[in-house]
């Protein structure tokens, strides 16, 4: 006698065999559409350069306000490095770093955690190769011309007096702007901006106009920056991308003592300042103390911790500070969407990548590829022990942000994404 439910059984195991089986999904191809990646060329100052890991600006030094940073290892997570890495997807393509030899400039490391009650870092400083401002303009031509200190003002500059600059050149006396144009790329990249405030925020905002450390003023780098536009997009049919500015105060350059601040019982406390109208009060939120003030306000003297004891103003960025900081930052990204804007009225030549809203994404914090990122100092992953430049890990998002922006502005573009997992973080004892 049949069973009637025989049918059903076999249309069940034959579903059961059919759930079983793995789905096999083809990656999209990588593609370049119509972008040329024959000669890339990156445009920008530290960040760009790859600086990671500075020794932290000290009040005794002369025309000075960071040291270190600049090193192979730090070169070789550089975000123009990663993207030049993945283009190799879709183009043949060579891309050349001024690599430092050794230690290069000196960098900062993480030397242990001290296990006081509060678990506070010691940093252990690499000391500098002597011979790092040796000449290696013979291994070139260069394709990532990052240059810490290099300001969007000072790009048309003879004789820029930048050493990480005459170490690649032959010949010291061009300017920035020349050197780009002899390098005639068919796509670049641009970031420069950052350096036309950060110093000016390193210092607590109080920096005379006109200074070297002074912030530069919108009406100069609107037209520097069209001056620079024009000499790239001069070059035929050369596309590109450039950079906003991000919030810098989302740094943790500018949060971490903050962050660390702690009474005898390791409980968060407020930290007591004096504003720049001379006004003794508690902190705000828009109230950053400066790293460079690390030892003195988490070591055992203390500054901030009460009324009689508070932080100076040269070590804080006030509210009033932040609002013209910010609002600058704000002026430039206006200069940077309208330059760009200027040259895709008929074609697409440039995209602009919001690292503005990005960074601010990181403050917030995000997970990915399964790794928490946000701006905690030590252990968001995105920033290194200066507090300022990135980690090859945050080295990696960057680039990854810039090629979501190719692959949606330009038509027929498809770059792989870089494998963030793969890059390093703050490096633990």
């Amino acid at each position: 006698m049949k069973h009637s439910s025989t049918p059903l059984f076999y249309i069940l195991l034959f579903l059961l065999v059919l759930c079983g089986c793995e789905p096999t999904l083809t990656p999209p191809t990588p593609t370049k559409g119509a972008l040329d990646f024959s000669k890339v060329v990156a445009i920008g100052s530290a960040t760009t350069a790859g600086m990671s890991n500075s020794k932290i600006w000290e009040e005794n030094a002369q025309n000075e306000y960071l040291h270190g940073g600049m090193y192979e290892n730090a070169q070789t997570f550089s975000y123009p490095q990663i993207l030049a890495n993945q283009l190799t997807h879709v183009s043949d393509i060579e891309f050349k770093q001024p690599l430092m030899a050794g230690a290069g400039t000196g960098y900062l490391q993480l030397e242990a955690i001290l296990r006081t009650p509060c678990d506070l870092p010691s940093m252990a400083l690499q000391i500098p190769d002597p011979d790092w401002e040796q000449s290696v303009a013979s291994e070139g031509p260069f394709h990532n011309w990052g240059l810490p200190g290099l300001k969007m003002r000072d790009i048309n500059v003879g004789s820029l007096g930048n050493a990480y600059f005459d170490r690649m050149v032959t010949t010291p006396e061009e300017s920035y702007l020349d050197r780009l144009k002899a390098a005639q790329p068919s796509f670049f990249s641009i970031w420069l901006g950052m350096e036309d405030v950060l110093p000016a925020a390193y210092l607590g905002g109080r920096v005379p106009n006109n200074s070297i450390y002074s912030m530069t003023e919108v009406d100069v780098y609107r037209q520097k920056l069209n001056m620079l536009l024009e000499t790239l997009m001069a070059q035929s049919d050369a596309k590109g991308v450039i950079l906003t500015i991000p919030d810098i105060t989302t740094l943790p350059f500018f949060s971490a003592i903050k962050q660390f601040a702690r009474d005898s019982s390791c409980q968060p406390i407020s930290l007591f300042m004096r504003d720049s109208n001379g006004e003794t009060r508690t902190m705000g939120e828009d109230d950053f103390p400066l790293l460079t003030r690390w030892y003195e306000v988490i070591g055992p003297r203390q500054e901030g911790f009460s009324e009689l004891n508070p932080l100076l103003g040269k070590y804080v960025l006030d509210r009033e500070e932040v609002s013209t900081l910010r609002q600058r930052i704000a002026d430039y990204n206006a200069a940077i969407v309208e330059a760009a804007a200027s040259y895709n009225q008929t074609e697409k030549r440039i995209a602009v990548v919001d690292m503005h809203s990005f960074f601010q994404k990181i403050a917030e914090g995000m997970v990915y590829s399964g790794i928490q990122i946000n701006a905690q100092y030590l252990t968001g992953n995105f920033v290194s022990l200066d507090g300022l430049f990135p980690t090859g890990r945050g080295n990696a998002l960057i680039a990854n942000e810039i090629i979501n922006t190719l692959n949606d502005f330009f038509e027929g573009v498809n770059i792989p994404p870089a494998d963030v997992t793969r890059f390093p973080g703050v490096a633990f004892p």
